[in-house]
């Protein structure tokens, strides 16, 4: 048989020459402490020392346009801070040029507090440069102004979905109400590289009634595990079901009614129910079945509507909490009720 694993990485014949954009965010403002790189195509954000580029052309932004001259450093190497004041950088319109109006008073002179002969012919040559920099000033753009309605910007891809592939794993992302469920995100889990074996598929929800948040699947296990929100009843925490033979419900302690947290259901088999903080000290409850039996007229019966039929009833056991206020002889441990056997009749 073959050996499951992962495909090598082929080498490219045009690594380094491939023309491409991102975006730059620097440190300072919008809470960023550090330079960032976030790639368009998928979202991504990289640091300095983790990013996945090569080097460095140019960077642009509404103001000005910088030349890298330093093309053989690679971009983790690169000090993005000085592009003003560095000799590495090259700026192409003049709007970063820092201008002296005059305005300080150290420079003037203190007899008269009138510029000077030298400071007078360094005003006229920064007059020079501001008519030379309005006139390099950066053109409006000749597209109209991108203008994305918010439905369309709620949903995150034209479609609303996206898909994103990892190893042994692939992510779906749906937007919110895009799915008549609920549904906003999908992982499948996979046993192979290849991902033809699935080994679990989880499904996260939102918005919906029955408070569902998460359905995990496992088709191989043939079991089904979902996860309830608090607040609707009949107060769900998790519900888990195993080839439709057994099923393992548990609830939130918020459910006042009868104390029950926790119930096993073995279809045709068994049903077993633990209680808390019940009035009558009930922690446990046993009901036994037999399907295979035809039930008579004396026989306890119960619908079993997994089944579609009535099964007879052969055991049921209840147990209840110790009450430390009152004497272990006078309370009651245990009840057992069973059902006649043949032999009564």
């Amino acid at each position: 048989c073959i050996r499951d694993r992962p495909d090598l990485q082929q080498q490219d014949a045009f690594e380094g020459s491939r023309v491409h954009a991102w975006v730059m965010l620097l440190p300072g403002k919008r809470a960023v402490q550090e330079l960032l790189f976030i790639e368009p195509s998928t979202g991504r954000i990289y640091n300095m020392e983790g990013n996945p580029y090569t080097y460095v052309d140019a960077v642009f932004n509404n103001k000005n346009f910088w030349i890298n001259r330093s093309m053989d450093v690679p971009v983790g190497e690169l000090n993005f801070g000085e592009m003003n004041t560095s000799t590495n950088w090259e700026y192409v319109m003049l709007d970063s040029l820092n201008f002296d109006n005059g305005q300080n008073g150290e420079d003037l002179d203190k007899e008269n507090d009138e510029p000077n002969q030298e400071e007078q012919q360094a005003n006229m040559y920064d007059d020079e440069v501001r008519d030379v920099a309005q006139i390099l000033d950066m053109p409006p753009p000749w597209p109209p102004k991108l203008y994305i309605e918010k439905d369309n910007a709620l949903k995150g891809s034209p479609l609303g979905e996206n898909t994103y592939y990892f190893l042994k794993s692939k992510v779906d992302l749906y937007a919110d109400y895009s799915q008549v469920d609920g549904l906003v995100q999908r992982i499948t889990f996979y046993q192979d590289y290849k991902r033809n074996l699935v080994e679990e598929i989880r499904s996260y929800f939102k918005h919906r009634q029955d408070k569902l948040l998460v359905r995990r699947r496992f088709p191989f296990r043939f079991m089904t595990i979902e996860e309830y929100g608090p607040g609707r009843p009949p107060y769900w925490k998790e519900v888990m079901e195993i080839d439709r033979r057994k099923r393992i419900v548990k609830f939130y302690p918020t459910r006042n009614q009868d104390g029950l947290i926790l119930r096993e259901e073995e279809f045709g088999i068994k049903t077993v129910e633990h209680y808390e903080n019940r009035d009558d000290r009930v922690i446990y409850r046993c009901v036994k079945f037999d399907a295979k039996k035809e039930p008579n007229h004396r026989d306890l019966t119960y619908e079993d509507h997994h089944l579609n039929k009535d099964v007879v009833i052969t055991e049921m056991i209840q147990k209840f909490e110790k009450n430390s206020l009152i004497p272990a002889n006078d309370q009651v441990a245990c009840l057992l009720y069973t059902s006649p056997s043949p032999r009564d009749s």
